[in-house]
């Protein structure tokens, strides 16, 4: 199994040490933890860590340069912020994984409270190939609940999986992203979107949340029992004070 996840210089310093020392603190060690940096130097200390730096990748840089501009990046509206949400794809799509296994998206702003092995099998329950936290409801008068995307795994075993993956980065490379609809220039849009597009049966789908209502869904799962989610702004600054 690998789990990745990504954070900026600032990231790093506010709560992604933070993450990286729970997670290594909580979680088995055959569980290999992958850290993508967005420019900054690797942390010193930190051997047990793979660390990727996502200026390597030029598909990457190649859309944060085409798409940087403000018609493409809104100020305040997070649903059409498309560069600061790319990193995510980028990271889990990175050719640089391994292929097979669970692949599990975790982001930075996570802090493991409790040993998760126990949780495994819930987690990644055997002939699951997705795994995440769905949402039911409206954001916004116009537009449907998507899915927390702070927490996905993907079962690189099964084909239908690899094939999603693969869309999700075409999905930016290609600029498709912009014919998403305006408010959906987000990572959880697109793993939505792309899920769908490939059809995969109930019986493929892990939604850890099946039976939670509201938005906020990650406390009301297995995962907070586990773990706490510093979600948005306030969150974070009643946590880390930044």
């Amino acid at each position: 199994m690998n789990v990745v996840t990504t954070f900026s210089p600032a990231g790093w310093d506010h709560y992604g040490k933070r993450f990286v020392d729970s997670f290594l603190r909580h979680w088995p060690d055959e569980v290999q933890l992958h850290c993508f940096l967005e420019g900054q130097h690797i942390p010193p200390g930190y051997p047990k860590v793979a660390w990727h730096d996502l200026e390597n990748d030029p598909e990457h840089q190649a859309f944060c340069a085409k798409y940087s501009g403000p018609e493409w990046n809104h100020p305040t509206d997070y649903n059409e912020m498309s560069v600061r949400f790319c990193h995510k794809v980028f990271a889990i799509t990175s050719p640089s994984l391994p292929a097979m296994g669970w692949r599990v998206w975790i982001d930075a702003d996570v802090l493991f409270t409790r040993d998760v092995t126990a949780f495994l099998p819930v987690l990644f329950p055997p002939g699951k190939a997705l795994t995440y936290l769905g949402r039911q409801g409206l954001m916004r008068t116009y537009q449907l609940a998507y899915t927390e995307c702070g927490f996905v795994g993907y079962n690189g075993d099964v084909a239908k999986v690899r094939a999603m993956l693969h869309d999700m980065r075409q999905i930016y490379t290609t600029g498709r992203l912009f014919e998403l609809g305006r408010h959906n220039w987000h990572d959880s849009y697109v793993f939505d979107h792309c899920r769908d597009h490939h059809h995969f049966g109930p019986g493929w789908l892990n939604n850890l949340s099946e039976n939670v209502t509201g938005l906020h869904v990650w406390p009301h799962t297995v995962l907070g029992q586990c773990s706490q989610h510093q979600k948005g702004p306030r969150r974070k600054i009643e946590v880390y004070g930044k």
